[in-house]
């Protein structure tokens, strides 16, 4: 089975818009992105509210350091002495022991291999800038998440927006889908609101972070009282992120406390987080069933938690 669901065959390049049949399940799935629009792909933060807390990063330095890259690559493709600044044989071998090798007895060796002169070389201290590079990357690559909803054939849906940030979120309303089943929709086409209207399960985008649950456009949509919520977060593991592996308390505060507050409102705490406690949890779905006769149903094992719709 692993083998048929791996390699090129079993790959899909889906496009925003896109409703995929999994007939074998009787599902559909709704492809809500991520976005076409490069504006949206790279609005990750909110338009005002609360500064970034997760991607805090030096821009400045993050798009030298890009360009130093850049410029290193276009040297390695092109392989020539034209686009370097001085001939090759100036150049010495950024391995210290092998530029020992190949150095003269000119004063290069006396001003710059000399042990009492190692504060000067640069060498490969320009790297550095590279972590806050990988910082903005990290940030730019999780819009461009697949975000997808699952419609179940009762009309329920479950919401999978992976690490979906602001513009991901914004742009599932520049299409719109084939109509349903007529018993969902009346025969008209399938908005992102409608969609949000009938989540019946939440994957909270990114770990529970600020910016990547939407209000207006986005929770505040998710009005089925049936609404259950999964955050896929530790909480102390979060805490020694970015700042917090030097500075105690100034981690990632995950989940985001407004967020969660307007989650627990929603799903009346059905909530389940990586780090939760199995009783609480337990407790919060019995004391308040998504349903009389047919309430989701939850089950902890040591290494996922499992919960049961029941689409009898």
């Amino acid at each position: 089975m692993l083998k048929d669901k791996a390699g090129a065959d079993s790959t899909s390049y889906l496009e925003p818009g896109q409703v995929i049949d999994l007939d074998e399940f009787n599902i559909k799935a709704f492809v809500l992105g991520p976005p076409r629009d490069e504006v949206l792909l790279r609005k990750d933060t909110p338009s005002k509210g609360q500064a970034k807390e997760v991607y805090l990063t030096r821009l400045d330095a993050a798009a030298a350091a890009e360009s130093t890259v850049n410029a290193q690559l276009s040297l390695l493709a092109n392989r020539t002495d034209t686009v370097l600044p001085f001939s090759a044989v100036y150049q010495r071998p950024l391995k210290e022991k092998t530029r020992r090798k190949k150095a003269t007895k000119s004063g290069v060796r006396k001003l710059y291999d000399a042990p009492a002169e190692k504060w000067r070389r640069i060498d490969s201290d320009w790297t550095g800038s590279i972590e806050a590079l990988a910082l903005k990357m990290d940030s730019d690559t999780n819009n461009t998440s697949l975000a997808l909803a699952f419609e179940l054939p009762d009309g329920q849906v479950l919401l999978f927006p992976g690490d979906a940030q602001v513009g991901n979120w914004l742009s599932w309303n520049d299409q719109t889908y084939p109509p349903a089943a007529k018993t969902m929709s009346s025969g008209k086409p399938v908005t992102a609101e409608d969609l949000l209207r009938r989540t019946t399960f939440y994957k909270v985008g990114h770990h529970g972070s600020h910016n990547a649950t939407v209000k207006a456009l986005g929770l505040e949509r998710m009005v089925d009282p049936r609404l259950v919520a999964a955050i896929p977060v530790v909480e102390a593991v979060a805490a020694i992120q970015g700042k917090g592996r030097a500075e105690p308390g100034s981690g990632w505060r995950m989940p985001f406390e407004e967020l969660y507050k307007a989650l627990q409102e929603k799903t009346k705490g059905r909530i389940v987080q990586g780090d939760g406690n199995p009783t609480v949890e337990k407790r919060a779905f019995r004391n308040n069933p998504t349903s009389a006769k047919r309430p989701v149903k939850i089950e902890h094992s040591d290494l996922f938690v499992e919960m049961t719709f029941d689409l009898s």
